[in-house]
């Protein structure tokens, strides 16, 4: 079980800039379209960490 999906609390640009990269080497390879989904989830109304999320998941179990 996880809080959301495949999750990360990471900054920004670092994961743009690995997913530029990895579409450059996928073309580099030769695949003439290359299509990548992200969702990002952000808020500003409270302090929540993914460890928050999971713990209150499990405390209504």
């Amino acid at each position: 079980m996880h809080p959301n999906s495949t999750t990360n609390e990471v900054e920004w640009a670092p994961v743009f800039v690995a997913i530029k990269a990895c579409h450059q080497v996928e073309h580099a390879m030769g695949c003439p379209r290359v299509c990548t989904t992200v969702k990002i989830n952000t808020y500003n109304d409270k302090e929540q960490t993914l460890e928050d999320k999971l713990a209150s998941v499990l405390a209504m179990l």
